[in-house]
């Protein structure tokens, strides 16, 4: 091997390549001036020995003969190391069998064989396994025979590990795409369909060749092929950046029928922003989609149920309340006649106290109803607490007198003067707590307490009673609905069992909490907290305190419409009794009739009557009637409910006054309204808030 090397690099060889141009090249190179071989000589010499890649010349027996400096590099071995041994040596054996079969058929091929690109791995002097790529050229004589071999040699372990490493994740990504549930899929700009997996047997009934080409939208069902088409028109807008999103729509199955499928697409952009593809994740959603129309079905029929509930409730409360108003209001006016014996007087009050306790039930389920449907709110208003408190008292005194009971109120010196709340709703709260206390309580007394907390704005209120109080495994029972401490058949005291529970949902509305202290044996204390921050005095108030007379004194002409006659005669008594002059009107056309001939100063219109209603005949009134167009129009009706007065207001009404009629409320209300022109009285009916009940 030495002696060959030797034989082909003399003391100052030439470089093999600058030999081998040498020996084949024609009579005009070989008479080329020696200085411009010299030069060419040095020229290939610094590009061999600067390149990065390996240049080697290999004889007919495979044995290396030159090799350029790279070599370390590449292999770790020197030239010298390399030159005089077999080419062969260095490859991995594996390889060995390919790489002899494949340089064996280049060499037949002859000078005209195709040049070929080989890679086979490589044994470095570290023991380590490389990739290497050559391409090598045969040198054959003029006689066809087999000169030399030189090869150009670069690694190519990078490349194979990245390439290596890309099949390996086409492998996973096929893995997972072949056996993943969802259907993954590729589209054109055009949404044509360019690859899909073969979930998509599973979804659509068709197998992955027979989706190719198609078009997504063209098997999507018409009623949502719009609204899917302009979400992606709009993501497509959005560009690069948009956020992925997610589609719900039909697609035909093989078969015919419509599959609900959920599909996650992605706008593949291009360097300019251009829409060059479309990746999508598309699953089977037609089990949750059943689930959410079952919902759908049964939150329609919830509703259903619901209005149905409140239709009954609404009808039971107007049922209940039209014959209390001539119960109650009669037997007020009958408790007034001064010829009646103390005994009758007596007999007359229980039945007026009999009548507002079925009021007051059907009022607790109203407002229990209304609590449950999140259809309850509140009206905060500036008002005076310790006037308020005093009030309270005043309500309940004679209650407290007739048991004997001692009432007292205890009001903490920092009360502001003003507060922000709705005092009609803490009226509800606390005459609930007070009536149960006097109600429970039959020795001793009942004490309000108050103080305010400046820190967090909140009125703080308690009701003391000296009563049997509550046992403590029944505390806890009582603020929920229909719970009562003794709901056995033989208990003393009656009740819904709501009033407590209205009572918690109040206080929770007003941002504050509600509590009880109690001993069996040693009285009740329930104690309550409500936002209330200090507010500032009204400028002004347009309509008269409840129960004040008409300070005008004057003769008021007033229609009163109601197709119960009772219900007719007992208001035409009230306020003859105050002085006024009375027209009435069985239904909304006599009404309508009434108010084209005449004017009038009032109008007090029932709501639910047979043929023309009090909504209807109020729209009339204000579109036909000139002389009443600015007339007030009151609405006296047993329809209580929120929604039912905001249609009073809509149809023109001014105020609602709510069956069955409290004296002293309906006597404040009409002196308040007689007198005012409802064109000048800056009436804004979406604001007004007329009390009910």
């Amino acid at each position: 091997m030495a002696t060959n090397a030797e034989s082909l690099q003399p003391s100052r060889p030439r470089h093999p390549l600058v030999a081998q141009t040498e020996a084949g090249a024609d009579l005009t190179a070989a008479s080329a001036p020696q200085p411009a071989i010299s030069e060419s000589e040095a020229r290939f010499r610094m590009l061999a020995e600067h390149t990065n890649d390996v240049i080697m010349q290999v004889n007919p027996c495979g044995v290396i003969t030159f090799i350029t400096p790279a070599c370390h590099a590449l292999m770790g071995y020197s030239p010298e190391e390399m030159i005089g041994t077999r080419v062969l040596a260095y490859s991995h054996p594996d390889d060995l069998p390919e790489i002899r079969s494949v340089m064996a058929g280049f060499i037949a091929a002859g000078p005209d064989a195709a040049p070929i690109v080989t890679q086979y791995r490589a044994l470095r002097k570290d023991g380590r396994c490389i990739w290497i790529e050559g391409r090598p050229k045969i040198n054959f004589d003029a006689a066809g025979a087999q000169i030399s071999l030189h090869d150009v040699i670069r690694d190519i372990t990078a490349q194979k590990e990245a390439d290596a490493a890309i099949r390996r994740s086409e492998e996973r990504f096929r893995m997972l795409a072949e056996n993943a549930t969802d259907t993954l899929c590729v589209m054109d700009p055009t949404g044509a369909i360019t690859f899909v997996t073969k979930a998509c047997e599973r979804l659509l009934g068709y197998s992955p060749e027979e989706m190719l080409g198609v078009k997504a939208q063209d098997r999507m069902h018409p009623d949502d092929a719009k609204r899917i088409m302009a979400q992606t028109v709009e993501y497509v807008a959005a560009g690069p950046g948009a956020e992925w999103i997610s589609i719900e729509y039909r697609s035909r199955h093989k078969d015919g029928h419509w599959v609900w499928i959920e599909g996650r697409p992605k706008i593949i952009f291009d360097a300019k922003g251009r829409p060059v593809a479309i990746h999508d994740v598309v699953r089977d959603i037609g089990a949750r989609k059943a689930v959410e129309f079952e919902l759908e079905r049964a939150r329609e029929a919830a509703e259903a149920a619901t209005a149905a509930k409140s239709d009954f409730l609404a009808n039971m409360s107007h049922e209940i309340r039209t014959p209390l108003t001539a119960i109650i209001g009669f037997s007020a006016l009958l408790e007034s006649a001064p010829e009646l014996s103390e005994d009758s007087r007596r007999k007359v009050r229980r039945i007026v106290t009999g009548g507002r306790t079925l009021v007051a039930v059907v009022n607790d389920i109203l407002d229990f109803s209304k609590i449950e449907a999140n259809q309850l709110e509140l009206d905060p208003q500036p008002f005076d607490p310790a006037e308020f408190l005093r009030g309270a008292i005043e309500l309940v005194e004679g209650q407290a007198d007739s048991k004997g009971l001692d009432l007292q109120l205890r009001l903490d010196a920092g009360l502001p003067a003003l507060i922000l709340a709705d005092s009609s709703r803490l009226r509800q709260i606390l005459l609930n707590l007070l009536n149960n206390a006097i109600k429970f309580t039959s020795t001793g007394g009942v004490t309000i307490s108050a103080d305010y907390r400046p820190d967090d704005q909140t009125l703080h209120v308690a009701v003391t009673d000296t009563g049997p109080g509550i046992p403590a495994d029944k505390r806890e029972r009582l603020f929920e609905r229909f719970s009562q401490i003794d709901s056995s058949i033989s208990r003393r005291q009656g009740g819904t069992g709501l009033g407590l529970a209205i009572c918690k949902s109040l206080v929770g509305l007003m941002g504050g909490e509600i509590h009880i202290d109690s001993a069996e044996g040693g009285g009740s204390s329930f104690s309550f907290t409500i936002a209330a921050p200090p507010a500032d005095a009204p400028a002004s108030s347009d309509l008269a305190a409840d129960g004040e007379m008409d300070a005008r004194g004057a003769v008021a002409q007033i229609l009163v419409v109601d197709d119960l006659a009772e219900n007719r005669e007992l208001i035409r008594l009230l306020l003859e009794a105050i002085g006024h002059s009375v027209q009435e009107a069985s239904s909304g056309g006599e009404a309508v009739s009434a108010a084209v001939d005449r004017p009038f100063d009032l109008i007090l219109m029932d709501i639910q009557m047979p043929g023309m209603d009090g909504l209807a005949a109020s729209r009339l009134i204000r579109e036909t009637a000139p002389l009443n167009l600015t007339t007030p129009i009151l609405a006296v009706s047993a329809n209580v409910l929120a929604d039912q007065v905001a249609q009073c207001l809509a149809a023109g009404m001014d105020d609602h006054i709510a069956k069955p009629i409290q004296v002293l409320d309906f006597v404040g209300k009409v002196s308040s309204w007689i007198g005012v022109d409802r064109s000048e009285a800056d009436i804004d009916t979406e604001e007004r808030q007329p009390a009910i009940g």
